[in-house]
């Protein structure tokens, strides 16, 4: 039973909305204000710039954000470049927004890169037509159930759009928010992809995220959503603003981007807090006469080589091969397994795991060396080196929470095979 407050009350607010709070927190009745032990929550100076009122000696109250104006779609856009700006929050075609208004969502189209998004780039669909395939158990195959699902979601869009709508519309239309961001970071997926991530998540937030274990993207997530968030309204008597998608990313929604922005900005701010200092980034070479041998091997145009302390601490790990199944995004453009080699077995190494794996590898590490990735273009090229990094990023931040988790050959075996993520890699454009 959740606790009742003895704080002397604050100020009554017609409307009532809990936001998240970070801490050792627990819910007053009735459900207005928040209880928080000061020892292990946010600092009182930084209660007004999460929009929150302070209101005794523990006690804060929520400041209803509703009644702002509706968001435009050149808003969502300047959402999605924003977020999708930053390489620490999301990486090539990789993350998506959504805006809902009058039964239409209006959601990032597949592929798409949100730092470049324009008004163009995304698709009007029906609200319930989407949380009807939400709800239906499909059945058949997995190649015969994604057939249909995939044929469904095109009928869910509105007459004139021929874009292919992000594979998680549905997931964006069980969401209650009018805005919806999706985005893989690298601090928040050093739990998702952390042995006790979903531990670190309860003693962190509470109960005031939703955490959904590994699960196959696409429709069975949508399926499992719809179900975990309307389990979470009944319980909570709110819906649920953040769902933590394990392997996989965050998503956020709010009823205003001002929202979105304080909910992302106290979950970084959090867990910033208790985060490991990752070592430098900053490239130390990005030259080796071993380009020339990859070169010469491989049949993609550019082979980038970087040097640094971040990608060495990437190099020593003992699950550098495994990193690219972290999650979906890291396989859809790296491949399921990494080289590692040395100097002296380069040629031989790549030759042996092209022949074993059938495809040639995109990263290749090279112990005492650094690191190479291999891309059809220079921009590929680099996206690929961006996403080592981004993987070794995940598995530092992971070691706080009990060490890196991989997704389960299973998942890794689905992926491999999936249309839509063979779709999404194709579709992503050099800049």
């Amino acid at each position: 039973m959740l606790p009742e407050c003895h704080q002397p009350p604050g100020r009554k607010l017609n409307f009532h909305k809990p936001i998240l709070l970070l801490g050792c927190i627990s819910y007053c009745t009735p459900i207005r204000r928040i209880c928080a032990r000061s020892s292990s929550f946010i600092c009182k100076e930084e209660i007004s710039h999460a929009g929150l009122q302070w209101a005794g000696d523990c006690c804060i109250i929520f400041t209803n954000v509703k009644g702002a104006n509706p968001m435009s779609l050149s808003d969502l856009r300047a959402l999605s470049n924003r977020y999708g700006g930053n390489p620490d929050y999301v990486l090539g075609g990789g993350g998506n927004t959504s805006f809902k208004e009058k039964g239409i969502l209006y959601v990032k189209a597949s592929g798409q890169r949100l730092s470049d998004m324009t008004e163009a780039g995304f698709v009007a669909m029906e609200v319930e037509k989407l949380r009807a395939i939400a709800a239906r158990e499909y059945a058949g195959t997995d190649k015969e159930v994604e057939a249909a699902v995939l044929a469904d979601m095109m009928a869910a869009r509105l007459p004139g759009e021929d874009k292919r709508p992000s594979v998680e519309a549905a997931v964006h239309a069980m969401m209650e928010g009018a805005y919806v961001l999706h985005i893989h970071p690298n601090l928040l997926n050093g739990i998702t992809c952390a042995r006790q991530g979903e531990v670190t998540l309860k003693v962190m937030l509470q109960g005031l995220a939703l955490w959904i274990p590994e699960i196959k993207p696409g429709y069975t997530l949508a399926h499992k959503a719809a179900a975990d968030l309307a389990k979470f309204k009944e319980e909570h008597g709110v819906p649920c603003q953040i769902m933590f998608l394990q392997n996989h990313g965050v998503f956020f929604t709010a009823d205003t981007v001002e929202e979105i922005d304080r909910l992302t900005a106290a979950l970084f701010g959090a867990f910033g807090r208790f985060s490991p200092i990752l070592p430098s980034a900053e490239p130390i070479s990005q030259t080796s006469p071993l380009a020339e041998t990859l070169s010469a091997l491989s049949d993609d145009k550019t082979v980038l080589f970087e040097a640094s302390d971040l990608l060495t601490a990437g190099l020593e790990a003992d699950y550098f091969e495994k990193l690219p199944t972290f999650t979906p995004d890291h396989m859809v453009y790296c491949g399921h397994k990494f080289l590692l080699t040395t100097p002296e077995r380069l040629a031989a190494d790549y030759s042996a795991f092209a022949a074993s794996e059938g495809f040639a590898p995109k990263v290749v590490g090279v112990k005492g060396v650094g690191a190479f990735a291999i891309g059809e273009s220079d921009y590929k090229a680099g996206l690929i080196l961006a996403l080592l990094k981004d993987a070794i990023k995940i598995a530092l931040y992971a070691e706080g929470s009990g060490g890196p988790r991989f997704q389960s050959s299973f998942l890794v075996n689905f992926i491999r095979n999936w249309e839509v993520e063979t779709y999404r890699a194709g579709a992503i454009s050099d800049k």
